[in-house]
């Protein structure tokens, strides 16, 4: 498995999804596109369900209250109400600049990591973090 190949389909998609989201918002507003498009990925993940199922059903039963509310505050914090915010400042800015800010989440993964995982962060780590700072700023101010 080649992690730099994978990782590259990976922000490939990603970025494709940024240009078709966009693509979208010219015809319809931000909750239509975001509410038909978890739809489509509900639909997908379900054929993906019915792929992987074997490695699925033996997990059910190890999940707990305290997982059930790990996947609620995810589904809520980590991704309905970061994509409501998404999609409503696709439509109303440039898309590469909301791309890009948004593209921030790793930095706030870290620091996240940091203080409630107690996950290390190395002086190279703390350098990227600089650097995509300075970068961010950079563009924003252009």
């Amino acid at each position: 498995m080649n992690i730099t190949f994978l990782s590259t389909l990976v922000a490939v998609g990603w970025g494709l999804s940024g240009v078709f989201q966009k693509l979208l918002l010219k015809e319809l507003n931000s909750r239509t596109v975001m509410i038909f498009s978890s739809s489509a990925y509900f639909m997908f993940l379900m054929v993906y369900l019915y792929c992987v199922r074997k490695e699925v059903i033996p997990n059910l039963s190890k999940i707990n209250k305290k997982l059930v509310l790990y996947f609620l505050l995810n589904g809520l914090v980590g991704i309905l109400l970061p994509n409501i915010l998404y999609y409503y400042l696709s439509k109303k800015s440039n898309i590469s600049l909301v791309t890009i800010l948004t593209s921030t989440y790793p930095i706030w993964t870290l620091i996240f990591s940091y203080f409630i995982l107690n996950e290390k962060l190395s002086k190279n780590v703390l350098f990227g973090i600089f650097l995509v700072t300075v970068g961010i700023l950079w563009i924003n101010k252009n």
